[in-house]
């Protein structure tokens, strides 16, 4: 016969979050119209309520309430290590946090390689709070399961008469993290600002002009995805359409050769975005603030990295080029360049409906720059 060691301990979530935020399950019950007015005033509370509330509104007892758990986790943590168990067998309380409005069972055995969760996800008084370890809200935890052994769990409660319910996967969760979601929402924002643009101008949509937006938005979004919420996300989105829009604009009546529009695209785009990370960062998304929550200094911060990286990038590159144009030419041919190398090195034309990021109408470029008109069809000879 097996030994078997239970271990009992609180699930009490005010441990996540830091000490002067631990009673704010208590904020939120008191301001239920549900509570009787008198109850609402501290002073109306039980004596000992009162002594842990004190002038600070728990901050200090909660610090000897966290020392206390803490304790006891540490000594249940030893109790499990001297015991050395085969298997842990963890028993919630709660199967509605599990299985929400879908049919729920008295008790469930899950039987997975592993589990997935998002503690810090959820906001027990509105959006998701700091933890008090600074850990993302979206950090995923991952925790090892024991399918095989579960499973002999559930088939031998089954054959001893128990009507057991089982599942193979978890079906509560709180799905992407802020900085998924955000990802999809800012291009989607630089995306139809991009649209706008383009049929106030030229009455035209261009898919490649659409392509190139969602880039924009991708990388504008990259370094403020996981410090920024989801209607910031939209606001840089839309703002980060601007600049790369109108510089493509502006590159399109010039010689400037920037293949791709790489740098009005991801050059500006990236600028932009981590300009924006500065203005619109927030503390309760896993980050420092920024000039929204009164931090004018995070945009400084920002920009000195965007300046940084401009340095090193001009530097680098022009190194590179040096190095390469040792042992090869740097440019083609001006004769080669003049008939395209799309069509030189390819064999085939690009844009050729003159489609493009930004669609240029004949009548906004330089008449210099016209292209010749096509020579007249040859016919061919009879029967040819």
């Amino acid at each position: 016969m097996g030994a078997i060691l239970g271990i009992g301990m609180s699930h009490y979530p005010g441990f996540l979050y830091p000490d002067r935020e631990m009673a704010m399950r208590v904020k939120q019950v008191i301001t239920s119209p549900k509570v009787p007015e008198r109850l609402k005033d501290p002073d109306n509370w039980p004596a000992p309520m009162r002594a842990e509330w004190s002038d600070d509104e728990g901050a200090a007892f909660a610090a000897r309430h966290r020392a206390a758990f803490l304790a006891g986790v540490r000594k249940a943590r030893a109790a499990i290590d001297a015991f050395g168990p085969d298997y842990v067998v963890i028993f919630g309380d709660d199967q509605y946090e599990n299985f929400r409005e879908d049919i729920i069972p008295p008790f469930c055995i899950f039987l997975q390689d592993e589990f997935r969760t998002q503690p810090f996800m959820r906001g027990r008084a509105g959006k998701p709070q700091p933890n008090v370890w600074g850990e993302p809200t979206d950090r995923v935890v991952v925790t090892r399961g024991e399918p095989m052994a579960a499973k002999a769990l559930a088939t031998a409660l089954l054959d001893a008469g128990f009507d057991m319910a089982y599942a193979y996967r978890m079906l509560h969760h709180e799905g992407l993290g802020h900085a998924f979601v955000n990802t999809l929402l800012a291009p989607a924002a630089t995306l139809v600002v991009w649209m706008a643009f383009d049929q106030a101008r030229t009455g035209k949509i261009t898919a490649v002009g659409a392509a190139t937006a969602i880039v924009v938005g991708l990388v504008a979004v990259t370094p403020a995805a996981g410090f920024i919420g989801p209607i910031s996300a939209i606001a840089l989105g839309a703002v980060a359409a601007l600049p790369s829009y109108f510089g493509i604009l502006r590159r399109s009546r010039t010689r400037l050769d920037d293949s791709l529009d790489v740098f009005a695209a991801h050059g500006l785009g990236g600028m932009t975005g981590a300009l924006l990370t500065g203005v619109l960062a927030a503390a309760a998304w896993g980050g420092a603030s920024g000039l929204v929550e009164g931090n004018a200094k995070q945009v400084g911060v920002q920009a000195i990295a965007v300046l940084a990286t401009l340095v090193y990038s001009a530097g680098a590159s022009y190194a590179l080029m040096r190095l390469v144009g040792w042992a090869a030419a740097l440019g083609a041919e001006p004769k080669l360049q003049s008939r395209g190398l799309d069509i030189e090195l390819h064999g085939e034309e690009a844009y050729s409906n003159g489609e493009g990021a930004i669609l240029v109408l004949p009548e906004t470029r330089p008449e210099a720059e016209q292209p010749a008109p096509l020579p007249a069809p040859v016919p061919s000879p009879a029967g040819g």
